[in-house]
């Protein structure tokens, strides 16, 4: 069958039509191109021509998925590829092949390609997923197979800031591990305040009770710090003292032994009751120490 070029000049324009562009980019400039390394390429295009057009230009909004923001229809036709480079370009159907004839939108798919085609797929995808704050925000990994679509009004609000609504701070607030210092607190703070203008009535509790859990928490960490470094110093201060105490009862024990007569006769002489003595004290000494400071280091461990 004869191969076949459809010119899309109205929108929505077909996914599978960018996901060829930047094929064909990828044989041309012998760069290797996998079907991941394709989402990332059209969720960029994505975000661009809706941060420009307000709107989607494209027939299929992406989902959030775990490898990142997916759109559903290009990974059914490309995931037989793999991780194996993609040098055939996909038809619709019946060999026909979109092709998307709107300038604006080719000179976004063209600035994505200059600006991303050095970076691996690895690296394009730590881009969509750390820097594009909506696919973190609706991915969830403790119910990795929700794959919420992120729309177009997700990814203006997180553009523009307007994304921070009283319902999703107050569910930041309530994630413990969202804040780990005041600076971090100060700066969703100050991100609120921009959002809305003012701090809205209802989370004025939640941010004082966040504020005040932020210092009882860091309160709590330095006192067992603290607790800790004093458990330590007590331990071995105590151990020492001990040691002298023993060392000298020994001492003293050994100096009547070896002055007795029973001692001398039994080694026969008082030099050799003396070396037996001496190293029995040694011996003794380090046994307690060894076993006296592993036992101060494990105590102390958390």
């Amino acid at each position: 069958m004869k191969k076949r070029t459809f010119t899309q000049t109205n929108p929505p324009y077909s996914t599978i039509a960018v996901a060829n562009f930047f094929i064909d980019k990828g044989v041309k400039y012998s760069i290797p191109i996998d079907h991941l390394k394709i989402q990332q390429f059209i969720y960029l295009t994505h975000c661009d021509v809706v941060l420009q057009k307000k709107k989607s230009m494209l027939d299929e909004e992406p989902q959030a998925w775990k490898q990142g923001p997916v759109f559903v229809g290009v990974y059914h036709r490309f995931k037989y590829f793999d991780s194996h480079p993609i040098e055939v370009i996909m038809d619709l159907s019946f060999r026909i092949f979109p092709k998307i004839a709107n300038q604006e939108i080719g000179e976004i798919m063209e600035s994505i390609w200059n600006k991303y085609q050095s970076h691996s797929t690895e690296q394009l995808q730590e881009i969509v997923q750390e820097e594009n704050k909506t696919w973190r925000r609706l991915y969830d990994p403790n119910d990795p197979n929700t794959n919420r679509t992120i729309t177009v009004e997700e990814i203006t609000k997180m553009a523009d800031g307007s994304n921070i609504s009283p319902e999703n701070v107050v569910e930041q607030i309530k994630k413990p591990v969202r804040f780990d210092s005041d600076s971090e607190f100060a700066t969703l703070e100050s991100q609120l305040v921009k959002g809305f203008k003012s701090m809205p009535p209802q989370l004025t509790k939640e941010f004082q009770e966040a504020q005040v859990q932020i210092k009882k928490d860091s309160a709590i960490a330095r006192s067992i710090q603290e607790s800790n470094i004093m458990r330590f110093a007590y331990s071995n201060r105590s151990f020492w003292v001990t040691i002298v105490w023993i060392t000298i009862i020994v001492a003293f024990l050994l100096t009547q032994i070896i002055n007795s007569n029973v001692f001398a006769q039994l080694c026969e002489s008082k030099y050799i009751a003396t070396v037996v003595s001496l190293s029995a004290i040694i011996c003794g000494f380090w046994a307690i120490v060894g076993k006296g400071l592993f036992g101060v280091h494990n105590d102390t461990q958390p």
